[in-house]
C-alpha cells in the first residue's frame, strides 16, 4: 500500500470514477516525459501547454477510449479470457453432445496485473491446466478412437475478482452477441467481428449448448497426508 497526500490511506481508489483513462507507464516512458517537460519549460512553455494524448486500444470497441465512451462499451477491467475444448466442437455438436465446463479465475484484484499480481492463489489455474493436459493425454493415448460421452470445455476467466465480470461477459456474449459487420480477412481484419469488435466469434458455437455440469476450480493445497484438496464451486 502506497500512501500519498491525495490518497493517504490507500483505500477506496478502486471504487472511484475518473473522467480520464488510467495507464501504468514504464519508468523509461516517465523519464522521457520528464525530459520533454523540462525542455519545454526551458523555452518558456509552461504547463498546461504540454499535454499527452493516450492512444491505447479499448478491446470492447477495437478503437480508442473516446469511441468506447461514446458507444458505452468501455470495460473497466482488462484482460483476455480463454477457452479450449477437449474435442473439436461446432454449433451442431454442442446441441447433440453433453458439455462439461471446467473453469478457474486467472486474475486478482490488482489494478495492473502485469505490474502487481495481487493476492489470489494461482493453484486453481495450475490445476485447470493440469486437468486439460491430463485429458489431452488420455484422449491421445487411450481413447483416440473412442467417442467421448461428455466433452470438457476448459475456461480461464479474467475479471472474476470484479464481480465475476469475465464469466458474466462470456455468458452475455453467448446469449446476446450479434455481429453487424463481419471482419474481412482479405483486408487484414482477421476472422472475427468489426462491429461490435470481437477478435473471434467461435464462442457463438456454444449458443444453445447442452451443458451437463460446471466445475470451478478454486485454491488447491496438499495436506500432511499427501492428498490434494480443491475448493470447487457447486
Amino acid at each position: 500500500m502506497i500512501e500519498t497526500s491525495w490518497n493517504p490511506t490507500g483505500n477506496g481508489l478502486r471504487a472511484s470514477l475518473f473522467s480520464v483513462p488510467m495507464y501504468a507507464l514504464p519508468s523509461a516512458v516517465i523519464q522521457d516525459l520528464l525530459r520533454n517537460s523540462t525542455r519545454l519549460q526551458a523555452f518558456g512553455e509552461e504547463f498546461p501547454r504540454a499535454e499527452m494524448k493516450p492512444g491505447g486500444v479499448m478491446w470492447a470497441c477495437g478503437q480508442d477510449a473516446g469511441t468506447c465512451l461514446q458507444q458505452g462499451t468501455c470495460q473497466p477491467v482488462g484482460g483476455h479470457s480463454v477457452w479450449v475444448a477437449g474435442e473439436r466442437v461446432n454449433s451442431e455438436d454442442v446441441q447433440t453432445k453433453e458439455l462439461v465446463a471446467v473453469s478457474s479465475m486467472l486474475d486478482s484484484t490488482s489494478f495492473f496485473p502485469e505490474l502487481g499480481h495481487g493476492a489470489w492463489d494461482v493453484t486453481g489455474a495450475a490445476a485447470l491446466i493440469a486437468a486439460a493436459d491430463a485429458f489431452a493425454t488420455y484422449k491421445r493415448e487411450v481413447a483416440s478412437t473412442t467417442p467421448v460421452i461428455r466433452i470438457p470445455i476448459f475456461f480461464g476467466f479474467f475479471g472474476e475478482s470484479f464481480g465475476y465480470a469475465g464469466s458474466d461477459r462470456f455468458l452475455v456474449d453467448v446469449q446476446e452477441f450479434t455481429c453487424t459487420q463481419q471482419a474481412d480477412f482479405s483486408q487484414g481484419q482477421g476472422y472475427g467481428c468489426v462491429s461490435p469488435y470481437a477478435p473471434s466469434t467461435r464462442f457463438l458455437n456454444f449458443r444453445g449448448a447442452n451443458w451437463n455440469s460446471h466445475i470451478h476450480m478454486g485454491p488447491v493445497r496438499k495436506t500432511a497426508f499427501f492428498k490434494l484438496w480443491s475448493h470447487a464451486a457447486p
